[in-house]
């Protein structure tokens, strides 16, 4: 994905200078949400353009997000190419009204380890959604905190925990983990599990909503 320009980011600057209707802003509100608070201002924005220039109004729908695990986790992590399923790199947006969710238990388990799930996911012929959609959700947070789509599937669905077998992470001693969200207290954080673990119905992943 080609970064946006310095002159796209002039012409849009135009664009707002000359074509917002300025005057139907009331001038203290705009103060106090906007220029003193220019962070914000500049989360929302951004959030804003990458939906396509569309304002969120608390749907399930997100844009996936590159993600490069050594500037997100830290030196030394990465990526296991062949571990990654394609059909959710390929993806550009996701609407969580129709993302499938998958604990892969079988009838009497209570729990498997990651490597077992990972096993599970793969024979079942789901895609498996990975950190692209993981690194979307937690923009989509980060700039819409309740409004956005992490609050709106606790609201509606009563999810508190997300993983995204899409990809697999290596750590630099070599241990294999994923990437997973969850709720504590009234907020969402990220962390990374570690395959070896035992993973249990609560802790679903993210996957296509058929199998293909």
């Amino acid at each position: 994905m080609a970064s946006a320009t310095i002159g796209q980011a002039f012409e849009v600057l135009s664009i707002l200078a000359n074509r917002v209707q300025w005057e139907s802003l009331e001038r203290d509100s705009l103060q106090e949400a906007a220029i003193k608070d220019p962070d914000r201002l500049a989360r929302e924005f951004t959030a804003f353009l990458q939906n396509d220039c569309r304002v969120n109004n608390g749907g399930l729908i997100v844009r996936t997000v590159p993600l490069d695990p050594v500037k997100f986790i830290g030196q030394g992590w990465s990526i296991i190419p062949e571990e990654q399923d394609t059909r959710s790199t390929a993806l550009t947006k996701v609407d969580f009204a129709a993302v499938g969710f998958a604990h892969c238990l079988e009838t009497g388990e209570t729990r498997i380890t990651g490597e077992e799930k990972l096993r599970r996911l793969k024979a079942s012929g789901v895609a498996r959604y990975g950190v692209p959609i993981f690194h979307g959700l937690w923009l989509d947070y980060q700039a819409h905190k309740e409004d956005g789509v992490l609050e709106n599937l606790y609201r509606l669905k009563g999810i508190t925990y997300l993983d995204f077998f899409g990809d697999v992470l290596r750590r630099p001693d070599g241990v294999l983990y994923i990437l997973c969200l969850y709720r504590s207290g009234a907020e969402w954080r990220w962390r990374v599990d570690g395959l070896a673990a035992g993973w249990r119905k609560r802790n679903i992943s993210t996957v296509s909503p058929v199998a293909s």
